[in-house]
């Protein structure tokens, strides 16, 4: 094979990204030229959204949907191809298998490696990750995808000798991270930086919409279905949900098909709509948090307001019309700039190029940060409700809708009414444990 360049290794970046996996190498022939690895984006998404196989019975309405970033504690495994699976495992794996396609691709012996990864990370996480780099038997480091995305940008927008302050929100899957930054011809520095895996996190959205819909059916005593495709279904069911999400814009509404197969009960299946207003009332609550962030970091920083020439978005959520809307009220329009989804691998790649890599590096600083979403207090008031498949053309008018048999004693779900009656709904909730009882008498009568 004819070389372009005396140097026939590369260096890759990867993005070990909330929602995806992606890489990229510079081009040998150039210090300038940023090529793309074409990753197949099915096989690599560390976010996971998967159906798992829970140890509760109750896994249709598991607490909270934690992406793979967010499972890398030590003991941690997942339920799949039913056997339980390390998620370090999973990880170190992702790595291996974008290093080969990229060595596939590239026709080139990769040398050394920067693998990007979200601020959230806790410590565990951290560990985890730089164990995948020691395992791929490369001289490497960890960074920060809000370093690599500066990286990215100062690259393509800034001028050979120019330099600038930045601040940065990344918001994907699993949180959102905000980082002011120095940005100059000779590097990145880093002046401040803060992460939250409970803001602006594409899988606490998705939880507070399919939690809504499930208390929506919980209420009018519809079970789902338990059976050996139901794993399956409720994967779809989650895609669902998420393309909701994605889709909902400025729209009144938009609607979420639960597959017929989980609600075997209601003839014809159930289709609900998602209020967009009270999503963006709840998208809004989210970017005021994140707001929050960014002033604490500017005033860690010393940065004035004035002094920052660019204002970054990196990351799925931050493309959410409302997130858009308070960044640009916040910062002058001009100034607010979304960055390309492979801004975080590209720049990690052109970090690669800079720095001086060596086995089980770092260059990766945040707190240790956990979170677990209480679904109660999460619950949106209005935010589903049914949708009659008789009100035709879209239309969002809620219908009564099929009610199944009262269940049977092992199907009652006294954790839901514990939690209902502690959020002070007496009155409703005493009233059907009354009628419960009095179903379960009547069956043991029977009997």
């Amino acid at each position: 094979m004819t070389m372009d360049s005396p140097r026939s290794a590369i260096r890759l970046g990867i993005d070990f990204g909330s929602t995806t996996c992606r890489a990229a190498y510079v081009h040998p022939g150039s210090e300038k030229v940023v090529v793309p690895v074409p990753l197949p984006l099915d096989h690599f998404r560390p976010c996971f959204p998967i159906a798992e196989d829970f140890r509760s019975p109750d896994r249709y309405c598991s607490r909270f949907f934690p992406g793979l970033t967010q499972r890398l504690r030590r003991e941690f495994q997942i339920g799949m191809r039913n056997q339980p699976t390390s998620s370090r495992q999973i990880a170190a794996e992702l790595v291996q298998r974008a290093i080969q396609e990229a060595e596939s691709f590239a026709g080139r012996p990769i040398e050394s490696l920067i693998l990007s990864a979200p601020v959230t990370l806790n410590d565990d996480a951290r560990n985890a990750l730089t164990q995948a780099i020691t395992l791929s038997k490369l001289p490497g480091e960890l960074r920060s995808d809000v370093e690599a995305a500066c990286a990215a940008f100062r690259q393509t927008e800034l001028g050979d000798s120019e330099h600038t302050t930045v601040l940065i929100l990344s918001a994907g899957y699993t949180g959102a991270g905000v980082a002011a930054a120095r940005v100059t011809p000779r590097g990145i520095r880093m002046l401040a930086r803060a992460g939250d895996p409970a803001i602006l996190a594409g899988n606490v959205l998705d939880f507070q919409i399919l939690q809504s819909i499930m208390r929506l059916l919980q209420e009018q005593r519809i079970l789902i279905a338990e059976t050996q495709s139901s794993l399956t279904q409720w994967t779809l069911f989650r895609s669902a949900v998420e393309l909701a999400k994605e889709s909902m814009g400025d729209q009144e509404s938009v609607q979420v098909r639960i597959p017929e197969s989980l609600t075997p009960e209601v003839k014809g299946g159930i289709t609900v709509r998602v209020d967009g207003l009270r999503f963006r009332e709840l998208v809004n609550r989210h970017t005021g948090k994140a707001l929050e962030m960014v002033n604490s970091v500017l005033e860690e920083s010393g940065i004035k307001d004035a002094e920052l020439g660019h204002v970054l978005l990196n990351g799925g959520t931050t493309h959410l019309p409302d997130v858009v809307r308070r960044i640009k009220q916040r910062f002058p329009d001009s100034k607010v700039h979304h960055l390309a989804p492979d801004a975080v691998a590209s720049g990690a790649a052109l970090l690669a190029m800079e720095s001086g890599l060596s086995a089980n590096g770092h260059g990766f600083l945040a707190d240790d940060l956990e979170y677990l979403p209480d679904p109660v207090r999460m619950i949106v008031p209005g935010l589903v409700d049914f949708l009659s498949p008789l009100a035709g053309q879209g239309a969002a008018t809620p219908a009564p809708v099929a009610v199944p048999v009262p269940p049977t004693p092992e199907q009652l779900e006294l954790a839901a009414f514990k939690e209902k009656i502690l959020s002070g709904h007496f009155d409703r909730e005493a009233g059907e444990l009354a009628d419960l009882a009095r179903e379960i008498q009547r069956r043991l009568n029977i009997n």
